[in-house]
């Protein structure tokens, strides 16, 4: 190396949060590994968006974050089993219809 001469340094990945790496990670299972159906899933503008938010070029965009609480939200409902209210105010009510068949089905199982 001559020198004097100074080489660039690589340049540094970005790091996306765990949680839309995961979410990346699930809609590119869920889609056989298709960046462009991956993307239009999470609400991406394009699979180019997708593709450099996974190799560290770009830091999560405004998109990617809504797809992230998107999917807190659902996930939160699911673990709960409640539905949103019809209040509009944003409250949540346990689904008793969903949690009755639940329970209905648990009681066969367990009663065989």
């Amino acid at each position: 190396m001559a020198k004097g001469i100074k080489t660039p340094k690589p340049a540094k990945r970005r790091k996306i949060s765990r949680a839309a790496r995961d979410l990346m990670r699930a809609a590119l299972k869920r889609h056989k590994g298709n960046q462009s159906r991956a993307a239009r899933a999470l609400g991406l503008p394009n699979s180019a968006q997708f593709f450099r938010m996974w190799h560290g070029i770009i830091v999560e965009t405004p998109a990617m974050k809504a797809a992230v609480i998107r999917a807190r939200e659902r996930a939160r409902a699911a673990f709960l089993f409640v539905r949103p209210a019809d209040n509009g105010n944003g409250d949540h009510a346990i689904d008793r219809v969903q949690l009755r068949v639940i329970v209905d089905q648990l009681t066969r199982l367990l009663d065989q």
